[in-house]
């Protein structure tokens, strides 16, 4: 059985002509379920994102223009007096309250932040696994589903679409 008869059987069996066997009918569904998924994560995460972003620019645009942090405490850039125990205490909870890197990126993986996290994650590999995904484009070519040469005289045709309605009726041929 070489490919090229494998590759009719199939086009004859999705034109409608009969099922073969090992065929899924829904293997172009579930090749689309990728896709489905990536479309209805992006309809929620994407807004919700840029609305979190949004908010959080303004939020940080205002605490730093009345000097107050997220708990409403005014924020302290600089310690004055370094060589009192006073002093010591405040530039070691103000070395304490710095953002490093290390820091927000474990902002990332706490709260709600977590989801939004996992949602970006799922996307973006989804989206990597759809575009490494090799696309199934078969033409549609009546003349190799009838096993017939371009330009054949519309008898031939005739003959050999009576042929396949034979092999595939499901009267005349119970398989």
């Amino acid at each position: 059985f070489d490919h090229r008869a494998r590759r009719r059987t199939r086009a004859v069996a999705s034109m409608g002509f009969g099922d073969t066997a090992g065929e899924d009918p829904t293997d172009a569904v579930g090749a689309l379920f990728p896709v489905f998924v990536v479309s209805v994560l992006g309809t929620f995460l994407i807004p919700a994102t840029l609305a979190r972003l949004v908010s959080a620019a303004k939020s940080a645009k205002t605490t730093s223009a009345l000097g107050k942090d997220d708990d409403g405490k005014v924020m302290v850039n600089e310690v004055a007096d370094t060589q009192s125990d006073w002093g010591k205490a405040a530039a070691a909870t103000l070395k304490k309250r710095k953002m490093t890197t290390s820091k927000r990126v474990s902002g990332l993986f706490r709260g709600s932040n977590l989801w939004y996290t996992i949602g970006w994650i799922v996307m973006i590999v989804l989206c990597v696994w759809i575009n490494n995904t090799p696309l199934e484009e078969k033409g549609f070519d009546p003349y190799d589903i009838l096993e017939l040469r371009i330009g054949a005289t519309p008898k031939e045709i005739k003959s050999a679409y009576r042929k396949l309605s034979l092999k595939f009726h499901p009267d005349k041929n119970p398989d």
